[in-house]
C-alpha cells in the first residue's frame, strides 16, 4: 500500500542545513576516485519528526534518522551511518517545540495511522559524553552540530566514526571530507569559542582523523578548561559527475 505523507504546517517552513568546523593540517584526497564533485546544494532539515522514541528529519531525496546510537543518512538506496563512539545510548531529546504538526497515514486500517505528531527546532543528546551535549539543528546548510562541553570536560572524548563512507580526510580549507555511495558530504572548519567575563573569546580547534573513517577534536592555542567550550561546526553536500552509478542533473548550466 502506499504510504501518504500529510505536513500540516502553521508557519512557513524554512529551508535551512548541516555543517562541521576548522583544520588539522591538511591531507590530500583519496587517490583514484576518478570523480568530479559537482557543488549540489540541497535544501537543509527543517523540522525534527517525534517517531517512538526516535526522531528523524526527512528532505528531497534524503532522510536524517536520529537514535540512541547515532545518526542514520539515507538517501535513496544509499545509507551513511554516524556512530558515537565510547558514548553512553543517550536518547536524543526534541526542544524547541513547532507548531507544525504532521500526519501519517499507512495503508487503510485507520488503527495504524498516527496524527498529531510533534516536531521540533532542534534534537539535544544530553551527557554523550562526561560533560558534553551534542545538539543538532537547522543551519545554513544540510545540518548544524554544535557541542557544548562544561568546565573541564575533556574534548578527545569525542570520537565520531562514518561506517559506509570511503577513507575520511581534511581538505586545505580545513574541512572534513567524507566521501560515499551518495555523494560527498563536507563538514566545513569548526569554529570554537568560551563565554569568558561576558565576552566570547575564540578558540583555535581542528579536525583530528583518529583513523581512516574516525574525527574527533584538536584545540590548539590559548584555552581555559575552567570554562564552558563550544565546538560549532556543519554538514553539508555535494555530488558527483562521471562516477560508475546513475546518475541524473537538473537545470545544469
Amino acid at each position: 500500500m502506499k504510504t501518504i505523507w500529510i505536513h500540516r504546517l502553521a508557519l512557513v517552513m524554512v529551508l535551512l542545513g548541516l555543517c562541521f568546523s576548522p583544520a588539522s593540517p591538511p591531507s590530500a584526497p583519496p587517490a583514484g576516485t576518478g570523480r568530479k564533485a559537482l557543488a549540489a546544494s540541497l535544501p537543509g532539515v527543517y523540522a525534527f519528526i517525534a517517531n517512538e522514541g526516535q526522531y528523524y528529519a526527512p528532505g528531497p531525496g534524503y532522510r536524517f534518522d536520529f537514535g540512541a546510537e547515532g545518526v542514520q543518512l539515507l538517501m535513496g538506496e544509499t545509507a551513511l551511518h554516524l556512530d558515537f563512539l565510547g558514548a553512553r545510548a543517550a536518547q536524543p531529546l526534541g526542544e524547541a517545540p513547532l507548531a507544525a504538526r504532521v500526519n501519517v497515514f499507512r495503508g487503510n486500517d485507520p488503527a495504524q495511522w498516527r496524527t498529531d505528531i510533534p516536531t521540533y527546532g532542534q534534537l539535544r543528546y544530553a551527557e554523550l559524553y562526561p560533560g558534553i551535549d551534542l545538539v543538532y539543528a537547522p543551519g545554513s546548510e544540510l545540518l548544524k552540530t554544535t557541542f557544548y562541553l562544561e568546565p573541564e570536560a575533556d574534548v578527545s572524548h569525542i570520537q565520531m566514526r562514518y561506517r559506509g563512507a570511503e577513507r575520511l580526510w581534511v581538505d586545505e580549507t580545513g574541512a572534513l571530507r567524507i566521501p560515499f555511495a551518495g555523494g560527498d558530504l563536507r563538514e566545513s572548519p569548526p569554529v570554537a569559542y568560551q563565554e569568558i567575563a561576558e565576552a566570547r573569546v575564540p578558540v583555535a580547534v581542528s579536525f583530528e582523523l583518529r583513523d581512516p573513517h574516525t574525527y574527533g577534536f584538536a584545540i590548539a592555542g590559548d584555552y581555559d578548561p575552567r570554562y564552558s567550550l563550544v565546538i560549532d561546526p556543519s554538514l553539508d553536500y555535494s555530488t558527483y559527475l562521471g562516477g560508475s552509478s546513475a546518475e541524473a542533473g537538473n537545470a545544469i548550466a
